[in-house]
C-alpha cells in the first residue's frame, strides 16, 4: 500500500538497491570459500630425506706412521749396452710398452761414420715406462741406470724402521696403508709385511721393511690411488680399544658437530670431541654416549640441509644425497651482526 503511493522512479531505485546488495553479499561468500578451503588443505612441510647409520662402538686405535713411496712389485731396469750420445727418444715416461719395443737410441762414442747404425735400447718386459733419465744429446755410459719398465699389476713400498721399531713388525703381519695422502681421495687400504732386512742401512742405521699393497677397487682407481712415486703411510696400530668411529662424510667440516635423527624423527645437532682422523674414519672421543642408547641414528647425508628440529625421514638412495663436506661452519650458526652505518 505504501509502495503504491510512491512515485514509480523511487520504487524502481529501492528495488535495484535491494537486488545489488543481495548479489554483492553472495559474491563475497562465493569468493571467500576457496580461501577457506585452501587454508584447510595446506599441508605441513615434507620431512627431509636423509641417509642414516646405526651408532655403535667398534675397534679404534692410536696410529703410528711410517712413510714410503709407491713402486711396482715387478719392474726391470733399463741400461745401455754401449757408451755414447743419446740420438733419439721414442717413448716418454708413462707410455705403455710391449716387450722389445724401442725406447731410445744411442750413437756409440767410437762411431766415426755418420751412417753408423745407432744402438737401440728396447723394453725388457711389457709394462709402463715408469722412469727415463736421458735427454737427446746427452752422453750416457754403459753402466748407467737409465730408467725402469714396470708391470702395473701389483704394488709395494719400502719403509725404514729403527731397531726398536723392528720388535713391532713380523713377516706376514697385516697392516693398514694410507694412500693418496692429503688429497680428497685419501683412504686406507690393506697391506702385508713381506720382508724385513737383517742388516741396517749404512747411512741411516735403519732397517728396510717391504710392504705389499692390496687395492680392491677398480683397476683405474687403483692406478690413481697407487700412482708410482706417490707418498704413502704404513700404519701401525697401538692402544687398540673399543670406541665410536664414524665416516668423515657425517662430520661437519669444522669437526665439532654431527647431526642425529632422534627416535621421533627430528634433527638434533650434537657437539662432539674428535680424536684420531685416519682416511675416511673419524674417532669421536665424546658426544655420542647418550645417542648410542636413546634410539638416535647418525645422519650421513641428506637431500636438503637440515636445521635443528626439522622433521627427517630415513632414505635409501645415499648416492643421490649431499654430504656435509662443503657446508658452512654449522647449520644453526648465528650470522655475524653487520656493523651499524655511521652517520
Amino acid at each position: 500500500m505504501l509502495l503504491r503511493n510512491l512515485p514509480f522512479k523511487i520504487v524502481c531505485s529501492v528495488l535495484m538497491s535491494v537486488v545489488m546488495t543481495f548479489a554483492c553479499t553472495k559474491d563475497k561468500k562465493t569468493t571467500s570459500e576457496p580461501k577457506d578451503k585452501k587454508a584447510d588443505s595446506a599441508e605441513a612441510p615434507k620431512p627431509i630425506e636423509v641417509y642414516t647409520q646405526k651408532i655403535e662402538k667398534s675397534e679404534i686405535f692410536d696410529p703410528v706412521f711410517f712413510g714410503g713411496i709407491v713402486q711396482a712389485t715387478h719392474s726391470s731396469p733399463i741400461f745401455s749396452a754401449v757408451s755414447g750420445i743419446v740420438q733419439k727418444i721414442y717413448q716418454q715416461p708413462g707410455a705403455e710398452l710391449q716387450k722389445g719395443q724401442a725406447i731410445l737410441a744411442v750413437r756409440p762414442q767410437e762411431a766415426i761414420d755418420a751412417d753408423f747404425l745407432p744402438h737401440v735400447i728396447s723394453a725388457p718386459i711389457s709394462g709402463k715406462l715408469a722412469r727415463l733419465d736421458a735427454q737427446v744429446g746427452e752422453l750416457v755410459r754403459n753402466d748407467r741406470h737409465l730408467g725402469d719398465v714396470a708391470k702395473m699389476d701389483s704394488y709395494e713400498t719400502v719403509i725404514q724402521a729403527t731397531y726398536q721399531d723392528l720388535f713391532q713388525f713380523k713377516k706376514g703381519m697385516p697392516v693398514d696403508v694410507l694412500v693418496a695422502v692429503e688429497t680428497p681421495l685419501e683412504t686406507l687400504i690393506p697391506g702385508k709385511i713381506e720382508y724385513i732386512s737383517e742388516q741396517p742401512e749404512p747411512d741411516t742405521g735403519t732397517y728396510a721393511v717391504k710392504v705389499s699393497l692390496k687395492c680392491h677397487a677398480e683397476k683405474e682407481q687403483c692406478r690413481t690411488l697407487l700412482r708410482l712415486g706417490s707418498f704413502v703411510k704404513v700404519v701401525l696400530r697401538q692402544n687398540v680399544r673399543d670406541g665410536f668411529k664414524v665416516s668423515k662424510r657425517s662430520v661437519h667440516e669444522d669437526f665439532r658437530k654431527i647431526l642425529l635423527m632422534t627416535k621421533l624423527g627430528k634433527a638434533k645437532w650434537v657437539d662432539i670431541k674428535v680424536g684420531n682422523i685416519l682416511g675416511e674414519d673419524v674417532e669421536v672421543a665424546s658426544g655420542l654416549e647418550e645417542a648410542a642408547t636413546d634410539g638416535s641414528v647418525l645422519v650421513v647425508s641428506f637431500g636438503k640441509y637440515p636445521k635443528e628440529g626439522d622433521s627427517l625421514v630415513a632414505g635409501s638412495k645415499e648416492d643421490s644425497m649431499r654430504t656435509f663436506e662443503t657446508k658452512p661452519v654449522s647449520a644453526d650458526a648465528k650470522q655475524p651482526k653487520k656493523p651499524a652505518k655511521k652517520g
